[in-house]
Order: structure tokens, then C-alpha cells, then sequence
């Protein structure tokens, strides 16, 4: 495919998943504004959307850049950074926890779910950023 044909369909793919990314924070909010029951599967889909959509915006829909000298270190980069910020999350959700959530939600451990969001949606916005940096 040409570059702007490829471009054309980046947009359209950025398009479309961030308007499933604003659909579904819509719908979730609803849910929870009017009393009805937020499933997991409501609360997954908006860190899935948003790393779905920081990658495309990262890396386009050319793998080669990714699998590059400059991509892998990039990734490579991302990950160390992001490996060290989710270990101070994850240490102060434990510690929030244990002082504030002491009490049992719907949903489960909510620091666990919290971290597992955290875990889906921070490496893209890092590598996005160090792939602004090195343009």
C-alpha cells in the first residue's frame, strides 16, 4: 500500500477505536450514575481501547518500525521505565489498601484490578512519549 493510504487508514483505526474508547467511558459512567451494576468487562474494555489506540498513534500500522534498531529501543526503553513506576504503583495501592479498603466492594480486591489496568495502559503512553522524543 501507498504511505497515504496507509495514513488514511491510521486515521480511520484512530477514529474508530477512540470513538469505542468514548462509548464505552460513556456508557460505563451511566451505568454507574443511575445505579446499575459496572461489570469487569465494562471497566477491561476502557484500558484495552486506550492501549489499542496509544500504540496505533505510537507505531501506525507499520510493524517494521516497531521491529527496528530505533523501535527496539524505544520498547526496550518504555518497558525499564514502566517496570519501575508500576512497582511504586503497585506498592502504594497496597498501601491505600490496606488503610482505607479494608472493607470487601462488588468488584472484588480493587487495588488488584486498578493494578492490572495501570499494567495495560502504561507501557504504550511511555513508549509514546520516547517515540516523541526520538522524531
Amino acid at each position: 500500500m501507498k504511505t497515504a493510504q496507509l495514513t488514511r487508514w491510521k486515521w480511520i483505526l484512530g477514529v474508530v477505536i477512540g470513538a469505542f474508547l468514548i462509548y464505552m467511558g460513556i456508557r460505563t459512567w451511566t451505568k454507574y450514575s443511575t445505579g446499575e451494576p459496572v461489570t469487569t468487562s465494562d471497566l477491561i474494555s476502557i484500558p484495552i481501547l486506550l492501549m489499542a489506540l496509544m500504540q496505533l498513534i505510537t507505531w501506525g500500522l507499520d510493524s517494521k518500525a516497531q521491529r527496528d534498531e530505533m523501535g527496539r529501543q524505544i520498547s526496550a526503553k518504555s518497558a525499564n521505565i514502566s517496570y519501575y513506576m508500576m512497582v511504586v504503583a503497585l506498592f502504594l495501592l497496597w498501601i491505600v489498601d490496606r488503610i482505607v479498603f479494608v472493607r470487601k466492594d462488588d468488584l472484588g480486591n480493587v487495588t488488584l484490578f486498578i493494578a492490572l489496568c495501570l499494567s495495560l495502559v502504561l507501557q504504550p503512553i511511555v513508549e509514546f512519549f520516547l517515540a516523541r522524543r526520538y522524531k
